[in-house]
């Protein structure tokens, strides 16, 4: 008899985004910004379109990947797609005339 080896390819969990990404955790750099904004961290952390509170959101955004987050855990942080990290931190680049 045969035997069959049937290799299982066990996926890792993304780390996550506070676990040694960077000494500072992401909720303070959403309160940071947040604060410079005038806003509460909790307002940045909702899902609306509002210029104040979006542009305060893609500045957080970018904050987490200067500091080296990759755009899947930046995008975990906010419940959404990673492409929608990626087009915030480009809009702040825009608006900054980073790009």
């Amino acid at each position: 008899m045969n035997t069959v080896s049937i290799a299982v390819r066990v996926q890792q969990p993304w780390p996550r985004p506070d676990e040694g990404v960077t000494p500072q955790p992401w909720r303070r750099v959403v309160a940071d910004i947040a604060a410079r904004n005038g806003l509460s961290p909790g307002e940045i952390m909702q899902r609306t379109r509002a210029p104040r509170i979006s542009h305060a959101r893609h500045e957080a955004m970018h904050a987490l990947r200067q500091r080296g987050w990759s755009y899947p855990q930046i995008a975990r942080v906010w419940g959404m797609d990673h492409t929608t990290a990626l087009y915030g931190v480009r809009a702040f680049q825009r608006r900054q005339g980073e790009v």
